[in-house]
């Protein structure tokens, strides 16, 4: 399609953005956790190797940001060293097709889709009962401590990724997701799914938003759709956010991911 007027194109943590001289910033990231610590997974320790999806592309932050348009076609993981477990899966329920020279399409129509995931593992429960006495420690939680829903596996690993998708052509728009999920520890190599007390997820372009949460259960997503335009280029300057909860027990983590423009 030709176009007479000048424009580029800008993504930038969930806003696509039909305008002229926009500065590019970072987004602004809030990890907090409660009742215990954890450390952030890197490589095949946070997920498959990345020549288990073949075709997929891997570009730093800054490379990210430093594209004055939109690639037409492609899977990009930013920052990510790692595919997601289960994102293969993922893939194909959302009807979308990666080939192995790098085109990604969903029923013929191309697509650009981005993806930053993180994996972190809880090291230990810092709650002042593990300074009691082991047998103090049991008889004490019988009676205090919450009752535990992970099922069936302790909870052990925590993980988010958000991705960016759009879609061009004639008519335009750009999906945003995010995506949070419960782990038990590793099995034979795999991390098993396990139910807790509870997630919440949020994902928001401007003042489109959705919130979703559930109790009892290891996954849970929340998605928003922007409408850019048809044909003649449309001006959008906007803010959101990705946002993700787990909690059992004592222990809870929220990470909030803000952007604005």
């Amino acid at each position: 399609m030709n176009m007479k007027m000048y424009f580029f194109v800008l993504l930038i943590f969930g806003s696509v953005l039909f305008i002229t001289g926009c500065e590019k910033e970072r987004p602004k990231i809030e990890h907090r956790v409660v009742g215990g610590h954890v450390v952030l997974l890197k490589g095949e320790q946070a997920g498959l190797p990345l020549d288990a999806l073949p075709g997929v592309k891997t570009i730093t932050f800054e490379q990210w940001l430093s594209m004055e348009n939109v690639p037409e076609t492609g899977l990009y993981l930013v920052d990510t060293d790692f595919i997601p477990q289960g994102l293969p899966e993922r893939l194909k329920e959302e009807g979308l097709s990666l080939h192995q020279d790098g085109t990604l399409d969903s029923a013929g129509l191309k697509i650009a889709l981005f993806i930053q995931g993180q994996v972190y593992q809880i090291m230990e429960n810092q709650s002042s009962l593990n300074t009691l006495p082991g047998l103090l420690k049991k008889l004490v939680s019988i009676f205090i401590e919450p009752a535990v829903a992970a099922d069936p596996y302790p909870f052990s690993y925590y993980s988010w990724y958000m991705w960016w998708r759009f879609r061009g052509g004639f008519c335009r728009d750009f999906r945003a997701k995010t995506i949070a999920e419960a782990w038990g520890p590793l099995q034979e190599g795999t991390r098993p799914h396990t139910r807790i007390e509870y997630i919440e997820t949020r994902a928001q372009i401007g003042s489109i938003r959705d919130r979703d949460s559930c109790f009892d259960c290891d996954e849970q997503s929340s998605y928003v759709k922007l409408d850019i335009g048809c044909f003649w280029p449309a001006q959008e300057q906007t803010n959101g956010w990705h946002y993700a909860n787990w909690k059992e027990g004592r222990f809870s983590a929220t990470i909030t991911w803000t952007w604005s423009n």
